[in-house]
């Protein structure tokens, strides 16, 4: 699968963690979300909206799950198998189980920020780096420091907002 293979090439698994960390800080701020959504003009303009967005969730999930499985065809599989009904037909539960349960939105915060930590620990060249400098127990310490990261940044933010 082109996402297992993508995961071996140097330093890609540190962009892709880069690129999730900010991710995951903004799954914890708390926007305001009008009630209604303005309808777009055409249909050219309808159909757009559903790329852009089909796209950037297309993105986050296949860093996610390329970046969970460590090269694993098998790990990949089943991760879109279970991610894709979730995000298409789960949402609308997902999402009454955070509201009713926002615990979940922290751990699945930290989730991102933990596999983002992997992704980067574990990369060819710089995984090594880090391992031969600070010891085997490098990318398990900046998955731990990453996880850990993003909540405290997540939470910091949004109290930050509540207070302006």
């Amino acid at each position: 699968m082109l996402a297992v293979w993508l995961m071996t090439i140097p330093f890609l698994q540190v962009l892709g963690g880069l690129i999730l960390l900010p991710i995951a800080v903004k799954l914890l701020q708390q926007e305001d979300v009008p009630d209604n959504v303005e309808a777009s003009d055409s249909l050219f303009g309808a159909v757009r909206t559903i790329i852009i967005a089909d796209a950037a969730m297309g993105v986050e999930n296949v860093l996610a799950v390329a970046g969970a499985s460590h090269g694993s065809f098998l790990l990949v599989a089943c991760g879109f198998v279970i991610s894709i009904p979730i995000i298409v037909g789960g949402s609308t539960i997902v999402g009454k189980l955070i509201d009713r349960y926002p615990v979940i939105l922290y751990a699945s915060a930290g989730l991102l920020g933990w596999t983002a930590g992997s992704m980067i620990g574990h990369d060819k060249i710089l995984g090594t780096l880090l391992q031969q400098m600070a010891g085997s127990w490098a990318p398990i310490s900046l998955q731990i420091l990453l996880a850990a990261a993003v909540i405290a940044i997540g939470l910091w933010m949004s109290r930050k907002r509540v207070v302006q």
